[in-house]
């Protein structure tokens, strides 16, 4: 089954990746910021910029399925 456009929009991947990116944006400027003051590791944004990448992936998947099953209400 083919992927097409309307999928997409319809469990609104591009949002949550937006904001997933935002947030993880963010996070990572905030970790530069501190890196210096104390006086952590050159590796320690590494890992966080892998962290990030690999969240990016999960948040996909989570709202993929989360869009197919984010029709049902809660009464």
């Amino acid at each position: 089954m083919p992927l097409n456009f309307d999928q997409i929009r319809q469990r609104k991947l591009v949002q949550w990746s937006l904001a997933y990116l935002a947030g993880a944006w963010v996070s990572l400027q905030v970790l530069g910021f501190l890196a210096e003051p104390f006086g952590w590791p050159a590796y320690a944004m590494r890992i966080a910029t892998v962290v990030a990448v690999a969240g990016f992936a999960v948040v996909l998947v989570l709202a993929w399925y989360h869009g197919e099953r984010g029709r049902q209400r809660v009464s």
